[in-house]
Formats: structure tokens, sequence, C-alpha cells
């Protein structure tokens, strides 16, 4: 859903509490953070089934817009789940933020979290220690225990009944006994404050055959009219807006002029010329916001473009001799010899256009997408940019796409197992989406090619050989590095870009600042390790899902029904539900009479109310009816209350 969508979809949480049974919706984090769907989401309250909030760790300001309207939702949804690659990137607040967020009532301040983290080391070191299986490391486990005893919060930890039946397993002459063992680690696993809220499963644990990433790249070297040319240009743009604008400005209008001459010199200079005869500057080509930006400095003021002398350089270029001499086009003809399907990014659409033609000429059958290109998925007949990847899928004979950032988000192209990168993205996450669109499940290569095209001796040069590659950005998925590079590789691209530097000089700063994404990298894995100690590792986690999977050991649908019908009545003595009505898609609903008792009860056993208890005291005043069920309980009516095993009425 855009924002619009998200605005006029968000259910509002009536006096009933009553939301559409089939509203279900995705929104970015972005949309969220906007102002208008802020108050939308503020003023709601949406009662939600599930809430499931993939990149979380963006939401570490609680400040942040986005922040609160996630924080928000949560309170008003009976299930949550918070997924992250990096919940811990700076320190352990920005943990602390997110189980606030979750579980507000349980991690309220900051002081007391990390309290519970310093006792909850303790425990997991314990664990650590028994899974060694050793009479040592059974005693180093117990040395663990009496140091958990002495924090502040373990002093409380020591008096929960869990803790006697560990120190009894521990004390017992057969100790280092598998059943002892796995008794022992079962119970520690109890007082665990963190084992009920936070699970981690890490790369290498996750049994997937990835393709191999193998990275190569194609250096251009320039003719000295090439050279020639684009000395001219960016000397001139950058003296001319020095001159009436200052640096500043000069520095901002060379950066993005740099990157767009830097993609194709023939492109861009045929722009130019068709710009000059249509006298329109207005940037109406789809996929230049980032080139035109001269353009927003306003009508009125200074522009080179417009000068007598940027025409006269312009006119004076011989087109035809840079298309002939294009020896970065030369680069990728060679890779292209390779006769795989291939995907070649670039972010500008003349320098596509460009391309195109090229290829056209030298008989290469390709196809493009970009901005221009009309997608209407809603009417598949008309969709252009649909029918040319199909083309590109299904036809033998076409193995080039040409596309702009609109084909690096959102589709899969496994059938595909060739990048080539035109122009180096100075962003390293749009490496990664490029390179995400072929390493997809369903990928039947075992080998990923990702070629780069560089001209040589120049800025982009030096950022692929000292920090790319030295770092394995193409190899490898950027993972816990993504925070780091983004804002490290941004700063350098200003300084390296607006300003005049020798190579020398270019390869001290990207080298200093590959020392310092290097230091930050060795940061964050220490505050993985630690967070390790910390948490846990999950293993009995995941030792007990497995053993739930392979003995059926679940709550089924009719296991949780004769559980209520049993437990109601010895819960509230008059409580009980009417005869089951069961729909057309087998979906057992139960009434509910009210009893206040039963509110009672639901106010006596949580104590402080959290909102899904409340929410279920207001919709059972006149009674309720409860579903019980299966697979299709998506399909459930409107208005009906879902049981399931952590539901308040179950809890009770």
């Amino acid at each position: 859903m855009d924002s619009k969508a998200a605005r006029g979809r968000i259910p509002s949480n009536s006096e009933q509490g009553n939301v559409p049974g089939d509203f279900y919706g995705i929104v970015s984090l972005q949309t969220l953070s906007r102002e208008k769907t802020l108050n939308v989401v503020l003023e709601s309250d949406p009662n939600l089934d599930v809430l499931i909030v993939d990149e979380v760790h963006r939401c570490k300001n609680p400040a942040a817009n986005q922040s609160k309207a996630v924080q928000r939702i949560a309170e008003y949804s009976d299930a949550v789940l918070f997924l992250t690659a990096t919940p811990i990137q700076t320190g352990d607040q920005n943990l602390f933020v997110l189980l606030n967020m979750l579980l507000p009532e349980e991690y309220k301040e900051l002081y007391r979290f990390r309290d519970q983290l310093d006792a909850n080391q303790h425990v997991v070191l314990a664990e650590t220690e028994l899974r060694k299986g050793t009479q040592a490391s059974v005693e180093n486990a117990k040395k663990q225990l009496e140091n958990l005893s002495r924090t502040s919060i373990g002093i409380q930890l020591a008096q929960n009944p869990f803790f006697d039946l560990v120190m009894e397993q521990l004390n017992h002459p057969d100790a280092t006994s598998p059943d002892h063992l796995v008794k022992a680690i079962e119970d520690l696993e109890q007082l665990n404050m963190f084992s009920h809220v936070l699970t981690r499963t890490r790369k290498r644990e996750v049994d997937l055959k990835r393709p191999e990433r193998r990275a190569r790249t194609y250096k251009a070297t320039p003719t000295n009219y090439e050279s020639l040319i684009y000395n001219q240009l960016s000397d001139f743009v950058y003296d001319a807006y020095k001159r009436e604008h200052g640096s500043q400005i000069a520095k901002f209008i060379v950066v993005n002029m740099y990157k767009h001459i830097a993609s194709s010199l023939p492109a861009t200079i045929a722009r130019f010329r068709r710009k000059f005869e249509e006298d329109d500057w207005e940037c109406g080509d789809a996929d230049l916001s980032e080139y035109d930006v001269y353009e927003e400095l306003g009508e009125e003021s200074y522009s080179v473009l417009r000068t007598e002398a940027f025409h006269k350089i312009i006119d004076s270029v011989d087109l035809q001799r840079l298309q002939n001499e294009d020896t970065k086009y030369k680069e990728l003809k060679k890779v292209l010899g390779q006769k795989r399907k291939t995907i070649v990014f670039s972010f500008y659409l003349d320098t596509l256009r460009y391309l195109e033609g090229k290829l056209n000429e030298s008989n290469i059958k390709c196809v493009r997408i970009d901005g221009s290109v009309p997608s209407t998925p809603d009417e598949p007949e008309t969709d252009l940019r649909r029918h040319r990847i199909e083309q590109f899928r299904d036809d033998s004979e076409t193995m080039v796409m040409l596309s702009s950032q609109v084909g690096s988000e959102g589709l899969d192209f496994q059938f595909c197992d060739t990048v080539v990168n035109w122009d180096i993205p100075w962003n390293p996450m749009v490496v990664e989406q490029r390179i995400g669109r072929i390493d997809r499940i369903g990928q039947k290569s075992d080998r990923l090619l990702i070629f780069n095209l560089v001209t040589a001796e120049t800025v982009e040069e030096c950022i692929l050989d000292r920090l790319y590659e030295r770092l394995g950005i193409f190899e490898h998925s950027i993972g816990t590095l993504e925070p780091i590079l983004g804002e490290i590789v941004h700063k350098l691209e200003q300084e390296l870009l607006s300003e005049r530097l020798t190579l020398e000089e270019q390869k001290r700063r990207i080298s200093a600042a590959q020392q310092v994404i290097e230091k930050q990298k060795i940061d964050q894995e220490r505050l993985e390790t630690e967070s390790e100690g910390l948490i846990g590792h999950d293993r009995i986690f995941e030792e007990q899902m497995e053993r739930v999977r392979k003995l059926g050991r679940f709550i089924s649908p009719v296991e949780l029904e004769g559980f209520v019908e049993m437990a109601l009545p010895k819960v509230v003595e008059e409580a009980y539900m009417e005869e089951a009505v069961t729909t057309e898609d087998n979906i057992r609903i139960r009434n509910l009479p009210y009893f206040r008792s039963i509110e009672s009860k639901l106010i006596l056993h949580n104590g402080r109310l959290d909102q899904d208890t409340q929410r279920f005291i207001r919709l059972m005043t006149t009674g309720i009816d409860l579903a019980f069920g299966g697979e299709n309980l998506g399909n459930c009516p409107q208005g009906i209350e879902v049981l399931h095993a952590a539901h308040p009425l179950v809890r009770m």
C-alpha cells in the first residue's frame, strides 16, 4: 500500500473492537513515517490479529515517526513478530528500544534492562558449560549460577523453583549423564529472561545451498579524445558554478554532473544537444531526477546549460568519434561474448537508450526496462514492461536486458545468472539490490557472475579497487555492514567528486575510509559475539521445536476447544459455552455468554491489563462468538473472536 491507500484502509478500532475480517496489507516503513499516515495510525488504534515488521532495526530511534507508528500498531495487535538481522548495531540500547516497543510492560527502563542482561549472561554461560558434558563444566556451571545469585536480579531468580531444579540436577551424583544434562539445560532455559521473546538464527545455521558469487572488473582505458572531452566538461562546469554560486553549490553540481558523464560520455553529449534543440530544461525523463538537480536552482538562477560558452563546448564535440571510440562499450561487448542471460544496470535513461542502439547495431538482441516503459499489472495485455521481461526470459535469442533502478527492486530473475554494473553504485545497498535480483531461491546456476565496468584512472576505479573489492562487496551479502557502509561511502563520495584531488590524494582518502569501515566491522562482530553471551544461543528453542515437529506435540483446534470447555467451569463455576456451529469453511464457532465473573477473573489473573486483555473484555460485554478451527481461520466471519494458546481467556 502506498501512503494514500494506507490512510484509507488502516482499520479503526470501533467501540466493539471489530475490524474487517479480510483486512491485510503490506506497507513500507517509509510510508508509515509520513506525517499524514502517522496521524491516521495514532487516531485509529488499529486492532489487528498479526503485525509483522521486517527490518525493524530501522525503528531504533523511538522519536522517529515510523517508530511511533509501529509502536502504536503493536499495542493493538494480538500477535507481533519483529524481524531483523542487526538487533544490536551500536550497543545494547538498540535492543532495548525494540523490546520496549514489543513488551513495554516487561522492558520499561534501560537501567533495569541492563541489570537483566548482566544477570542473564550467567544463565547463558551456565548453559554453554553444560553443553560440554564434563564434570568440570558442570562445576563451572554451578559457579555461574552462584554468581547469578549475587546480582540484583539474580537474587530474585534464585527464588524461582526452576533454579532449585537446576541445582538439584547439577548436584546429582550422575550429573553428567545425558538425561540429567538435558533436564538441567531445559530447566535452565526457564531462567533465561529473553528466551520467551527473542529467537536468533544465523546464516551459517541455515542449510541453504546458495550459489557462489564471482566478481570480475573490466577496465576501459580512455582514448586521448575521451579524456579531453571529459576534462573540458568537468573543469568548465566547476569553474562556472564556483564563480556564480560559490564552491559549495559548485561541488554539489559537479558531483551529479560527474556521475552522469562517467556513465556514458556519448549519451550525455547527445542529451545536451537534444535539450538545446528542444530548448526544454524541465526534468521530463523518468530516471534522471538525480542528474537534473541543477535545474532545481530555479528559473531565475544561473544555469551553465544556458550559457553560450557551454553550448560552444558541446557543439565542438565530435559525437560520432566518441561513439566509435567508446572504450567502455567495447569492454561490455567482451562480457556479452560469453552468451549468458545478462542484466545490464545503469542509473540513467539516456545511457540505456544509447546502449540499446549500440547493441542493435552490433546485432545483439536486447530489451530495455526503465521508468519510461509503462507497467500496468492490473491490465496484463497492455503491460509493456512485463512483456519485455517475459521476452527476456522466454526468447532464447534475447540474451540482454538493459535496466534502470526499476529492475533492481521487487523483481525476480532467477532464470538469469549474470549482472553487469555499467555504472558502479556509490550506495553499497544498490549493489546488493542488483545482485539480489538473480541471487534468489530457485536459481539453478551454482555460480553467479558479477561484472563491473569502470574507466581506468578515475575515482570509480579507486573506489572499486581500494574499497569495494577489498571489503568483498560483490562476493558477499552486505548484511550487518549496511548501516556502516552507507554513511561512510556517502561522505566519501562528496569528498572525492567535489574536490580537486590528485589520484594519490584520492587513494589515501579511500584507504582511510576502508580502515574506518574495517574497525566498525570488527566492533559490530564483537557486539554480535557479546550479545550471544547476554541473550542466549536458542539451541534449546530449536531442539524443542524439532521435537514438536517430530512428535506432533502442538495444540490442535480440537484439543484447544476441549481444554476451554473443561477448564472454564473450574475457573468460573457458572460459565459455559453454547453448542458448536460449523461453518462452510469447517470453522467451529461457539458462543460464550457474558459472565461478569469471567471479567473479574481476567482482571485478577492479569494484574496490569495488556491491550489484548482490555480488548477482549470490551468485546465480551454482551456475549461473544469464539472460533475454533485450523487452516481456514483466515475466512472467519467478521466479529468472531479466534482463540489460540496465548489468548487471554486460555491463559486465565
